[in-house]
Parts: C-alpha cells; structure tokens; sequence
C-alpha cells in the first residue's frame, strides 16, 4: 500500500562482504563487524567510495575481503574480533559465557586472514 507524502528511506549495509556493493550503490553507512579491528581501512574505503574513486577503494576491499568473509562466514565472530583486535594490541578480553576461548586452530586461520591488514 502506497500512502500519499515524501518519503525517504536511508539504507545501511549489514553484511560485511557486501560493504563496498552496498555503499557503491547508495547506502549511506556501514554497521561493520570488521571496523571493529581495522577502523582505518574501512572509514578510508567508504570515504574513497563515497568520493567516486571506486578503484582505490576497491583495491582496499579486496586487501579487507579474506577478513570480511571470515567474519560473515564464522559462527561466532565475536572470538575472532578480540583475538583479531589482541594482533593489534587492544585486548578486549575474552568473550563471555556461554561462548568459548577461540582456539588454536581459528587462531591460525584469523592470523591467516588478516596478514594482508596487519
């Protein structure tokens, strides 16, 4: 049903691997998981995108995109942000009950994913 009036609808991309297609197509912001850890790199893609220099800021998606996948792809992206973001040195603690410590193994594959960004 179609009411009478002006209005307006502001889109925002919720899924991480989708940022760039999103925001490239008119969303106006970004709920990120990835920013989280790389805050830098994404706010610098978005203001490139949003400036129209869509080549460099698809040169830095793809150096964010094993990261962004990783992220939608895992269960609990919550154990990969903190140990993600302890690479950096910003400890945030460990995640709380009922989620478990991440474990050696997603360890190496978040080391693995971000080696591009650290």
């Amino acid at each position: 049903i179609l009411l009478g009036g002006n209005y307006s609808i502001k889109i925002f991309s919720g899924w991480d691997d989708l940022c760039y297609e999103a925001i490239a197509f008119g969303a106006v912001g970004w709920v990120s998981m990835a920013a989280n850890v790389f805050p830098e790199i994404c706010s610098e893609m978005v203001e490139l995108i949003w400036n129209k220099a869509y080549e460099q800021a698809w040169k830095l998606y793809e150096r964010l995109l094993p990261w962004l996948s990783h992220l939608e792809d895992y269960g609990n992206s919550k154990q990969a942000i903190k140990y993600a973001a302890s690479r950096r040195g910003r400890n945030l603690g460990v995640c709380r009950q009922p989620f478990l410590p991440i474990t050696e193994a997603h360890k190496k594959v978040v080391d693995e994913v971000i080696k591009g960004l650290l």
